[in-house]
C-alpha cells in the first residue's frame, strides 16, 4: 500500500463489497471516512492483543497515517 488514499480506496471497496452482500437489494449509504477515523481512535487507545490484532490488519497502516494527520493539525505552537 503506497499512499493513505489507495488505503482509503481499498477499505471504501472492501467495506461496501461487504455491505452489498448482506444488504442486498436495499440502497445502500455509509461514510467511510467516519469508520476510519473511528478505527484510528480505537486504535489509538488499543493496548496489548487489541493492539496487536488491529496491526496484523491491511488497513493499520491508514490508522496510523490518520493519528499523524490528526496530530499535526491539533498541535499547537
Amino acid at each position: 500500500m503506497g499512499s493513505i488514499s489507495a488505503a482509503n480506496a481499498e477499505f471504501c471497496f472492501d467495506v461496501f463489497n461487504e455491505l452489498k452482500v448482506q444488504h442486498a437489494n436495499e440502497n445502500i449509504l455509509y461514510s467511510p471516512l467516519s469508520i476510519i477515523v473511528a478505527l484510528a481512535m480505537v486504535y489509538m487507545g488499543a493496548r496489548g492483543n487489541t493492539e496487536y490484532q488491529m496491526e496484523k490488519v491491511s488497513y493499520a497502516n491508514e490508522y496510523k497515517l490518520i493519528l499523524i494527520l490528526v496530530n499535526r493539525t491539533t498541535s499547537y505552537p
